[in-house]
C-alpha cells in the first residue's frame, strides 16, 4: 500500500500533481501519471499496478484494474515501471485520473 510518507521522495511538481486520499490511496490526474510513474522508479519505488479512474463533476468515480506488476528481485523498480509506462500507452487508455499502487520502501 502506498504511504504519504513515500512521497518526499518525490519531486515537488510530481508531489503537487498528486491528492493523496484518506485511506492512503495516491492519484494523479492523467496528464501527470507518466511524470509520477518515473519519478517513483527513480526513487527506488516499485510500481505494482495502475487503476484508471473517471471522476464526474461531483467527485465521484467509475475505476477499472489497467495493469499489474508482480515483483521478481533486482531491477524491480525498472520491471514496475517499464509495466506502468506500457500500459499508459495503450490505444484503449480513458479517464481523467490515474491511481498508482507501489512497494514502500
Amino acid at each position: 500500500m502506498p504511504r504519504g510518507d513515500d512521497l518526499r521522495l518525490l519531486p515537488r511538481e510530481v508531489v503537487d500533481a498528486a491528492t493523496v486520499q484518506e485511506n492512503g490511496e495516491v492519484w494523479w490526474p492523467l496528464a501527470h501519471a507518466k511524470a509520477a510513474v518515473n519519478a517513483l522508479a527513480d526513487a527506488g519505488l516499485v510500481i505494482l499496478g495502475l487503476d484508471l479512474r473517471e471522476y464526474d463533476d461531483e467527485g465521484r468515480f467509475f475505476e477499472i484494474a489497467w495493469s499489474d506488476y508482480t515483483p521478481t528481485g533486482p531491477g524491480d523498480a525498472e520491471g514496475g515501471r517499464q509495466a506502468a509506462i506500457s500500459a499508459l500507452s495503450r490505444p484503449d487508455l480513458f479517464g481523467n485520473a490515474v491511481l498508482i499502487t507501489w512497494q514502500s520502501r
